[in-house]
Formats: structure tokens, sequence, C-alpha cells
């Protein structure tokens, strides 16, 4: 996961399975909050653009250090099949 600064910023999430083949198909989302004071706190939904690749625009500040809590849903499942936490320095 990452910040992509093509063409404006963009959040970029890759998954792949173990055998390193894109993962297709699901519902991901990003909870972007601003780990040293609260200032940023939204939830965005990520768009597959090609298999295994999910993004969605993202505004930031210059310098920013931000906490992201990405989950990610099987078609027709209610809970995640994956979830993890990622820190992001932009200096």
């Amino acid at each position: 996961a990452g910040i992509v600064q093509a063409g404006g910023q963009h959040l970029l999430v890759h998954l792949t399975s173990a055998a390193a083949e894109p993962l297709s198909g699901l519902a991901v989302s990003v909870q972007v909050f601003s780990a040293a004071d609260g200032g940023i706190d939204e939830t965005i939904a990520l768009e597959e653009r090609e298999p295994g690749s999910y993004v969605a625009p993202i505004s930031l500040p210059f310098r920013a250090r931000v906490e992201m809590r990405i989950s990610v849903v099987r078609s027709g499942d209610a809970e995640p099949a994956f979830a993890a936490v990622k820190t992001l320095v932009i200096s």
C-alpha cells in the first residue's frame, strides 16, 4: 500500500496470493487517520483498476504521518478476509 503522485495523490493497494497471483473482485476499503493529532479521519473505498490493483484519489498534507487500516472483504462475505495496518510518512 502506498501513495502514488501521478496526476494527483492516489492511494494504491496491490493484493496478491501466496503464489503472487493478483487477487481480483474484492471490496477494499482503507481508514486513514492522523497518528499525531487525529486531524485526518476518513474511510475510502478503493476501485479495482486492473487485476489486484485497487486505487482511490486521496488528499493528504505535504508533510504527514498517517495510519491506514486496510480491510478486504470477499464478495458475499460480511467479515473481512484480510486486515492490516500500515504507517505512511509523507515528506
